[in-house]
């Protein structure tokens, strides 16, 4: 039996490294044949790990039934984020109750869209597909820090992408101007790590004027030191990108899965369809076809 479970592992890493897009790839380059193919692949023996939920058998079966969901970029952070283990499929006798998975994360580059909509359009058949699994399932509760993030009026939402196709979650305080990143040991059954690794929780006094102008990309390279092994390359309006030094640097290794709600969405999110935006997830995420020109770069010694 544990060699059964060897061989599985083993073929899903394969996957993985397989899947994994060149590092100096466009970030939104939609996925080959052959990624389509490992990706059936991979939900295939997802399926099997968390054949014990039906609404991610139902996930599953939706994501391989409809043309839309093969286009999805982001394969990578996908695997990266579920590790293949069991026990973040809520299958785990001893992880559950643990932790709480909010949403999964996906890269959607729609069919024949160029540029950003203006506008989210939460009556998209795309954006409801896209949370269904979440449910009623709101906040992720430690022994340690609580409810995860309460959505107020200074707290935004973003996402870190990796030039690799895996993000980060980061939620900023406007007001304690603090960056939260979560990382991997925030859905641990291990108390002591989780405890120890659960937030780290950075400055953002540095770098919120980049993060938040309104339009643009903004190079924001000098801001390295803050994030030490990751180089961030520049910042657009909701979202700020990171390019990744090498494979290897993986100081977080994510396996979360949290709520994402975009500076666009926060006018829609109220006490009365707070429980729809939570289903939908209204950022989820319609993407350009290539990034914007990058302005040339400031003189560091202004």
């Amino acid at each position: 039996m544990m060699k059964q479970k060897v061989k599985a592992k083993d073929s899903v890493l394969k996957i993985r490294r397989a899947v994994r897009p060149p590092k100096d790839s466009d970030w939104a380059l939609l996925l080959s044949d052959r990624h389509k193919k490992q990706m059936s692949a991979y939900l295939a023996y997802l399926r099997d790990v968390g054949n014990t939920l039906p609404e991610t058998a139902a996930f599953f079966k939706e994501i391989e039934n409809s043309e839309k969901w093969m286009e999805i970029q982001a394969v990578d952070a996908y695997l990266r984020i579920l590790n293949f283990s069991p026990e973040f499929l809520g299958c785990h006798p001893e992880a559950r109750g643990k932790f709480t998975i909010l949403g999964h994360f996906f890269y959607i580059i729609p069919k024949g869209v160029k540029g950003k909509p203006e506008k989210l359009n939460l009556e998209d058949e795309q954006v409801k597909l896209l949370l269904d699994i979440v449910l009623d399932k709101t906040t992720m509760v430690t022994e340690k820090w609580g409810p995860l993030v309460p959505f107020t009026d200074v707290q935004k939402i973003y996402t870190v992408w990796l030039a690799s196709g895996h993000f980060y979650p980061l939620v900023i305080d406007l007001v304690k101007c603090e960056v939260w990143i979560f990382d991997s040991m925030a859905i641990t059954t291990n108390k002591a790590q989780r405890e120890n690794r659960y937030l780290k929780t950075l400055s953002l006094r540095r770098i919120l004027p980049a993060i938040l102008k309104d339009s643009g990309f903004y190079d924001v390279r000098n801001l390295k030191p803050v994030f030490r092994e990751w180089d961030l390359r520049f910042a657009y309006k909701d979202y700020c990108f990171i390019q990744e030094d090498s494979v290897s640097c993986e100081p977080f290794a994510l396996k979360m899965m949290v709520v994402l709600v975009s500076r666009r969405a926060l006018p829609y999110i109220t006490e009365e369809n707070m429980k729809f935006i939570r289903r939908s997830i209204a950022e989820r995420i319609f993407s350009y076809s290539k990034p914007a020109k990058k302005p040339e770069k400031e003189d560091s010694t202004k």
